[in-house]
């Protein structure tokens, strides 16, 4: 929020469209959630409850493909009705393993996703498949990540308006991803003064937490100076992505089809930089893990609004489907936002949201096999920013941090309350009401018949599908 002001691009989004104030991502981690988006299912639906691929696995891209998810998607469902589709940016962690170098899912018409071998090589030094054939991008400042997503975006809006199709297009930029690095023209943005902290920024006393977080370490002045440092530099690769949405809206003025045309701004999970002494990382049920902005705007939607029902990422295809008068399929486990985004009050709303954590993997032990596949070098993209400059890209990025070390668990996220079941046995129950920031975990002070019902409600909800999941999320608890 302190950054806004410096995105204008995101801003104007804010100022004329409709702001979600209570958007969660189920399973707070990159692949989980976006097969959730493209799925309209929870992850223990979707069966991908990772990141990290590997054989008969559940994590990434591997399991997404070998499952056959990808035989119906939001891509699917709008090509078969006659959209344009595009991806350009990331897909799903260790694309494509277990499918050919050159693999393009199917529904996917304009397909330009990374697609190196490296975790590090998102920014600068990494590989695309544009439509499969493998193309290879430097370190020089046009090959900046971000940039080039935002380029091919643009002429992926021209090349659907000289089509006259309607169309989809999912831009998924890396930044601000680890190792958030930013682009050159960015360098001395946000070095005045420290980072906003939260009431939660290295919580004092974490005796009534469970034992994961007993087990962090006070943060320390000099780690204190990395997380700060690392907080800026996401910051600073958070203005190529404003950039990026500039593009986009621009291509839709140019192209007269802003008006018509619906834009979505999210995130797939959000982060730690010290809250609860998590240094870094995501996975935990705690808000600055699983809140994430969501705002729309466009057509029919309301201007300048701020609703604050309880939504989740599982909405997001079903709500697009409904827009484009597709019928999401039977196995969709979220809602459509769609009549709330235009200002509609709904009968009855749901209670409650899933926050889903998975089996524990050390991704730094997981080796990915090295892909057969023969690079070429790109043309440089006409327009993109810097396109004149060779300079190489000067590492920003700071030293990675190790996600934080916690059992399995399935919550709920109410309007103000989150409960939380870890495998371990442990509880956790917050009244975010009176204490917003989750430094009080007050389960014990809870009834029996209160903590009876907040159980049989996740239980519920944990195994759900379909048309159960709205059900379960009406439960009382």
């Amino acid at each position: 929020a302190a950054a806004l002001p410096d995105l204008p691009a995101i801003s104007s989004l804010v100022a004329d469209g409709t702001v979600f104030s209570r958007y969660f991502v189920s399973t707070p981690l990159c692949s989980p959630s976006r097969a959730s988006l493209l799925r309209g299912q929870y992850a223990h639906n979707t069966g991908v409850l990772w990141n990290r691929g590997e054989e008969e696995g559940s994590g990434g891209f591997e399991a997404f493909h070998r499952l056959g998810l990808e035989e119906s998607t939001l891509a699917t469902w709008l090509r078969d009705a006659g959209f344009r589709t595009g991806l350009i940016g990331k897909y799903l962690n260790n694309y494509p393993m277990g499918a050919e170098p050159g693999f393009v899912p199917p529904g996917w018409d304009t397909w330009a996703v990374h697609a190196s071998d490296s975790r590090e090589a998102f920014y600068y030094d990494y590989e695309l498949n544009q439509n499969g054939e493998i193309v290879a991008y430097d370190s020089a400042e046009e090959d900046y990540s971000t940039d080039v997503i935002a380029a091919l975006a643009e002429a992926f809006i021209w090349e659907s308006a000289e089509a006259g199709a309607p169309f989809f297009l999912l831009a998924t930029p890396y930044a601000p991803h680890d190792p958030a690095e930013y682009a050159p023209r960015h360098a001395d943005r946000f070095n005045d003064g420290d980072p906003a902290r939260a009431p939660s920024w290295n919580e004092e006393d974490v005796s009534d937490k469970p034992e994961w977080v007993r087990n962090l370490p006070v943060i320390d002045a000099e780690t204190a100076a990395r997380v700060d440092e690392g907080y800026r530099n996401r910051l600073r690769s958070m203005l190529a992505v404003d950039d990026l949405v500039a593009t986009l809206l621009s291509a839709l003025e140019d192209t007269a089809q802003r008006a018509n045309t619906v834009f979505i701004f999210t995130s797939d999970n959000g982060f730690h930089f010290g809250e609860h002494r998590v240094k870094f990382g995501k996975v935990t049920p705690y808000d600055e893990s699983t809140r994430v902005p969501l705002v729309m705007s466009g057509p029919g939607i309301t201007s300048g609004a701020s609703v604050d029902v309880l939504a989740v990422n599982a909405d997001l295809a079903p709500t697009i489907a409904s827009w484009t008068g597709v019928a999401a399929p039977d196995f969709v486990d979220g809602r459509s936002l769609a009549g709330i985004a235009s200002g509609t009050t709904p009968d009855a709303w749901r209670n409650w949201v899933l926050l889903q954590q998975f089996e524990q993997i050390d991704e730094r032990e997981r080796a990915t096999p090295e892909p057969k596949r023969k690079p070429v070098k790109h043309k440089p993209l006409r327009g993109t920013p810097g396109a004149e400059s060779e300079v190489a890209a000067t590492p920003n990025a700071p030293e990675r941090m190790i996600q934080a070390d916690l059992p399995p668990f399935a919550a709920l996220r109410g309007q103000d309350e989150l409960y939380v079941e870890y495998e371990s046995g442990e509880r956790e129950y917050y009244d975010l009401s009176s204490d917003p920031f989750a430094l009080e975990n007050s389960f014990d002070s809870l009834t029996p018949d209160h903590s009876a019902a907040l159980a049989a409600a996740l239980a519920e909800l944990a195994t759900c599908s379909g048309d159960l999941c709205r059900t379960a999320d009406l439960t009382a608890g």
